[in-house]
């Protein structure tokens, strides 16, 4: 699972831009991954096109 809370010793936009490269990483190796961000419904464990697509749109939306 991918947490934005974990990150928290870095900035936003390092944050959101290390999880961006976690998901594109994870998508490339077949692998399921899911997405926690703050104040949002968190994005369940999933893997293909469709769910890194999703991801990356929360990510890129993502505000504080």
């Amino acid at each position: 699972m991918l947490d934005f809370s974990v990150m928290s010793d870095l900035d936003l936009e390092l944050r959101l831009s290390k999880l961006c490269y976690c998901a594109c990483f994870l998508h490339a190796q077949g692998r399921a991954f899911g997405l926690i961000l703050p104040h949002q419904p968190a994005i369940a464990v999933d893997h293909g096109e469709p769910h890194l697509r999703a991801v990356l749109a929360a990510l890129a939306s993502f505000t504080v």
